[in-house]
């Protein structure tokens, strides 16, 4: 079924809000596809943000760009550290 509204086109406060929809149905145990759907979305974003929740929490949920969310350990403790730091292509200037 086609959606006519335009994700992108929302403002980032209803994007982040159709985000945390999407993420909190996949988590209670629906499937990314009824997330997906209920929210107007392919389900493959839904799955990008359900991984990015994982591994940033509700920041990554927010809107941005991956490399802008705080990075928090897989365990859930404190931020490990600013995007990219033990990478050696990505250097401070």
């Amino acid at each position: 079924m086609p959606n006519d509204r335009d994700f992108r086109k929302l403002p980032p406060s209803s994007q982040a809000e159709l985000r945390r929809v999407a993420v909190t149905m996949v988590r209670s145990g629906k499937s990314r596809i009824e997330g997906a759907e209920a929210v107007g979305v392919n389900r493959r974003f839904v799955g990008a943000w359900v991984r990015a929740f994982e591994v940033a929490g509700e920041a990554a949920l927010a809107g941005g760009r991956p490399g802008d969310w705080p990075r928090r350990s897989r365990s859930g403790g404190a931020p490990l550290g600013p995007p990219n730091a033990g990478n050696p292509r990505h250097r401070a200037a």
